[in-house]
C-alpha cells in the first residue's frame, strides 16, 4: 500500500482503491486554499489513473470529517477582504472553479466515490459527504448546512443536489433552518447507506470498496 502523505491532504492507494484523507485535524478539516488546491489536482490525478476502480474519501481523526470552507483563509480571498499570501491563495484568487473541482460540483471523477465521514460534515463538509455514491458516517456525527446562519448559500451546489439525495422535507428543513441533523435521522431521511461508530466508519468504507465496484456508468453519473 503506497500512501503519499502532502501537508493537508493524504492520498494512498492499495490495490485497485484509492484513499483521499483531509488531514487538517487541527482545523477540523476545513477547507483551506491548499487543501482545496490539492483536492482539485488529486481528482484529476484519479480520473486519469485507469489502475483505480473505487475511492475513499475520509478526514483525519477527530470529531469533524470537514467543518467547510475556512473561513479565514477561503471565503475572504472569495470575498476580496484578504490578498493572497502564498501560490494556493494566488491559484484559488484567480481562479475560484478549483472549489469546484475540489467539492466535485461540475466536476465527475469516473469512479465510484465512498465518503467515509468520521465526524460531523458542515456546510462544504456536508456537500463532500452528498457529492459521494454511498456514504458511511459515523454515529455521533452532525450533518448540516449552517451558511444561512453566517449571511450566506451554499456556494457548491448543495441546495440544488441535497433534494435529490434525501426526502424532501428534510432536506428543506435543513436548507430553511440551517440546523443540523443526527446520522440517524439522515439513515432514514435515505441520505446513507451505513451508520456505525466513528472507528468502524473508514474499515466498514473498505469493505464496500472491495465490493468489486463497476467504473461509474453515465446513468449513475446523471443521478
Amino acid at each position: 500500500m503506497g500512501e503519499t502523505i502532502v501537508s493537508e491532504l493524504i492520498f494512498s492507494k492499495n490495490e485497485h482503491i484509492a484513499v483521499v484523507t483531509l488531514n487538517r485535524p487541527d482545523a477540523r478539516n476545513a477547507l483551506s486554499p491548499e487543501l482545496l488546491g490539492r483536492l482539485a489536482v488529486t481528482w484529476e490525478e484519479i480520473k486519469s489513473d485507469a489502475d483505480i476502480r473505487v475511492v475513499v474519501l475520509t478526514g483525519s481523526a477527530g470529531s469533524t470529517f470537514c467543518a467547510g470552507f475556512d473561513l479565514a483563509l477561503s471565503i475572504s480571498l472569495l470575498n476580496k477582504t484578504r490578498e493572497p499570501e502564498t501560490t494556493w491563495d494566488k491559484a484559488l484568487f484567480d481562479d475560484w472553479t478549483i472549489a469546484h473541482k475540489a467539492t466535485l460540483r461540475g466536476f465527475d471523477i469516473e469512479r465510484p466515490l465512498i465518503v467515509a465521514a468520521n465526524g460531523h460534515a458542515i456546510a462544504g463538509g456536508m456537500e463532500l459527504l452528498l457529492a459521494g455514491d454511498l456514504r458511511v458516517v459515523a454515529s455521533e456525527a452532525k450533518l448540516g448546512l449552517s451558511e444561512v446562519k453566517l449571511g450566506l448559500i451554499p456556494g457548491m451546489g448543495g441546495t440544488a443536489t441535497i433534494r435529490h439525495k434525501m426526502s424532501p422535507a428534510v432536506a428543506a428543513e435543513m436548507l430553511l433552518t440551517s440546523n443540523p441533523i443526527n446520522a440517524e435521522k439522515a439513515l432514514e431521511a435515505g441520505l446513507l447507506n451505513r451508520v456505525v461508530p466513528a472507528d468502524k466508519v473508514l474499515s466498514t468504507a473498505m469493505e464496500l470498496a472491495s465490493a468489486k465496484l463497476p467504473i461509474k456508468c453515465k446513468f449513475i453519473k446523471r443521478i
